[in-house]
Parts: C-alpha cells; sequence; structure tokens
C-alpha cells in the first residue's frame, strides 16, 4: 500500500498535468512517482460489413504514422458515448449504432487515463465535413481478414487498435 505524502505539479497544460508525488510505501520507506493526469478518451471498432474503418495518423512522440482505430479525447464532462458518436463523425465521416464493450486504463504504471472502447455496427457515411484538417492522415477500409493478418505481423503497434481487433476476432461470429 502507499500513503501519498505531497505532490507537487510540475507541469499543467492543455492536455496533461504532470506530477511529482512522494509516498511512502507499506509504511516504511518515502519513494516518488512521476504522475500524468488525462482526461479519458475513446475509441471505435467501426465495422462495415466484412471490414473495419481505421484510420492512419502520424504520431509525433514516436514519429511514425500507425495505424489506428478511430478515437479521441474526452472534453470535461462529456459522456463516452457521445465523444465516441463525435469523434467517429470528425476522423471517418461515418455514422453507426454504439455499443460499449469496456473501459481499459492504458498504463496505470504512470497515468490515470481511462479509454472507453465502443464497437460501431451499421455504420454510413454522412460527411467529410466535420473532419480535422491535418489531424488524420488517411482513412482506409481494411477487409478483417487483413486487419487481423496486420495484427498477428506486428504492423498494429497501438495498445488499443490491437485490442480493438483482438476482440473482432474473438467475437466476430457473435456480433
Amino acid at each position: 500500500m502507499e500513503r501519498k505524502i505531497s505532490e507537487k505539479v510540475v507541469f499543467n497544460g492543455r492536455l496533461l498535468k504532470v506530477v511529482l508525488r512522494k509516498v511512502l510505501v507499506n509504511g516504511e520507506r518515502e519513494s516518488e512517482r512521476e504522475l500524468v493526469f488525462h482526461p479519458g478518451a475513446v475509441g471505435i471498432i467501426p465495422v462495415k460489413g466484412e471490414s473495419v474503418i481505421l484510420v492512419k495518423q502520424f504520431r509525433s512522440p514516436i514519429e511514425e504514422e500507425l495505424v489506428e482505430i478511430p478515437a479521441g479525447k474526452l472534453k470535461k464532462g462529456e459522456d463516452p458515448e457521445e465523444c465516441a458518436k463525435r469523434e467517429l463523425l470528425e476522423e471517418t465521416g461515418f455514422e453507426g449504432n454504439l455499443k460499449k464493450i469496456g473501459s481499459f486504463i492504458s498504463s496505470p504504471g504512470f497515468t490515470n487515463e481511462v479509454i472507453h472502447i465502443f464497437l460501431a455496427r451499421d455504420i454510413k457515411f454522412k460527411t467529410k465535413e466535420f473532419m480535422h484538417p491535418g489531424e488524420i492522415d488517411k482513412v482506409i477500409e481494411v477487409p478483417l481478414k487483413e486487419a487481423f493478418e496486420m495484427l498477428e505481423k506486428g504492423e498494429i503497434k497501438d495498445l488499443k487498435t490491437a485490442f480493438a481487433l483482438s476482440y473482432l476476432k474473438a467475437n466476430y461470429g457473435s456480433l
């Protein structure tokens, strides 16, 4: 068990807050924790027939373009399902019926970020009008078999997307 002794905000940005926390571990030893506080996010698994809609997006921290499920950050006080609807439309131009399949802590060793994952079925293309220019490099429709192969070959590096494709592979026959 840990007990918080003190904490100091060392960075407070538009997206993240970084805190240096002193803790007492098991009532015996002092230690420090570097913590990143995040508002939370959503990820959407848009299934279109025998395909999944994915996005290609350049990720600055790793200086690489990744293939991912559509996703985005929660606004303060925003309902995760409403965020998922908004992000699906903004990033892909699609709308669909959403079903929440779970909420996951992305990396509990240093952050409190929770990602809410939704399955989107019966999707229909609506518009590109709401897309953010420059945020998404490309929207792609990938046959499920090919997406599963990409996962198996290690071509999917984003954890929320790896989870989403694993979920689809395990459950697709019963969706």
